[in-house]
């Protein structure tokens, strides 16, 4: 009698404990998938300014075309529709590239904690070559 009262008595503690592990592993994964989508938009954006600041006039739209398809071309497929923005600064000489990405995540617990869209936003400032 003893024995069943202390399996049930497991089985019990097992049902309380699961779900919060659960969604800790559940949050691990997205926290995980989230960073990963994050560098990949800053890998994209430091790509897309470093292609940028050696052409002839990146301050002209068809190069700020030019960059910002390259940046598209650094960013993994799966990533819809970043919004990517490149601006000059001819003043300071600057070029910034500016690669958002709004994140949505899977699990919908995480959604109703963190928010349905999580707004990744990666900026790369570098200086023209002359």
């Amino acid at each position: 009698m003893k024995r069943s009262w202390a399996s049930g008595q497991s089985l019990v503690e097992l049902a309380l404990i699961l779900p919060l592990l659960l969604l800790i592993l559940l949050g691990t994964v997205e926290f995980g998938l989230m960073y990963y989508d994050y560098i990949a938009i800053e890998n994209g954006a430091r790509e897309g300014a470093r292609y940028g600041v050696v052409l002839d006039n990146p301050c002209s739209q068809d190069d700020q075309n030019v960059i910002a398809f390259r940046v598209r071309e650094v960013i993994p497929g799966y990533l819809n529709n970043p919004a990517i923005t490149v601006s000059c600064n001819q003043d300071e000489n600057l070029l910034t590239v500016v690669v958002t990405y709004d994140f949505h995540p899977f699990d919908p617990i995480l959604a109703g904690v963190l928010g349905r869209v999580i707004r990744l936003k990666a900026q790369v400032t570098l200086t023209l070559e002359e």
